[in-house]
């Protein structure tokens, strides 16, 4: 019927029967479809966290970054791949930098603070105004050893366009307020002085009849 198959063909030595092979298939082609759904469903919300439209990130408990999505990357100027961060860490990014009090792993300026604005300065200088919100996650075994650890889950929400949007809007409102003042300026005018032509006709009219 033209349906494809995957097989798994195996062999096992039997010595007790003179070194005789025994052979076995097994149709493992639902396990592979299986395989290959779940790979392609992890490629895909892989690529998602990586093009979002917010920024993703996640530190240890000494700042260090784990992960960058590619969007905080570029706001940033950050190196994608993460291995060439090892030596920055995420005070490194804060304006200004927070006070030593302040745990590594925490952007903000209220240690307890788990969301909030934050100033970022990556290496090509560029500052970003985002909304930082964060949840802080005590992981087992992070280390040989097997000590607990900190990881945080990040999400970094840009605010300068919507800042920059608003301005753009706020000052939309105030030329139009301005074009309807002088609007309304210039209908008084004009009524003044068709109100003067009238009553300079009035006048006129007026001393015609003496």
């Amino acid at each position: 019927d033209g349906k494809r198959e995957i097989l798994e063909v195996f062999a096992n030595r039997l010595k007790r029967f003179g070194d005789h092979v025994s052979w076995g298939v097994e149709t493992i082609t639902t396990q592979r479809e299986i395989e290959e759904y779940i790979r392609s469903d992890h490629e895909k919300f892989a690529d998602l966290i990586e093009n979002a439209p917010v920024g993703f990130y996640s530190v240890d408990e000494s700042g260090r970054f784990l992960f960058v999505n590619s969007t905080l990357a570029h706001w940033l100027g950050l190196d994608v791949e993460i291995e060439a961060q090892h030596e920055l860490r995420l005070h490194d990014l804060v304006w200004p930098r927070p006070p030593d009090s302040i745990p590594a792993f925490s952007p903000f300026a209220d240690s307890s603070a788990r969301n909030g604005e934050v100033t970022l300065q990556g290496p090509n200088g560029r500052k970003l105004l985002v909304y930082v919100r964060q949840d802080v996650v005590n992981v087992q075994g992070v280390d040989p050893s097997g000590k607990a650890g900190i990881r945080t889950r990040s999400i970094v929400h840009d605010l300068t366009r919507e800042r920059e949007f608003e301005r753009a809007k706020t000052l939309d409102r105030d030329a139009l307020a301005g074009h309807r003042r002088g609007v309304r300026i210039g209908l008084v005018r004009l009524l003044h002085q068709r109100l003067h032509l009238l009553q300079a006709g009035a006048l006129a009219v007026g001393v015609e009849e003496d």
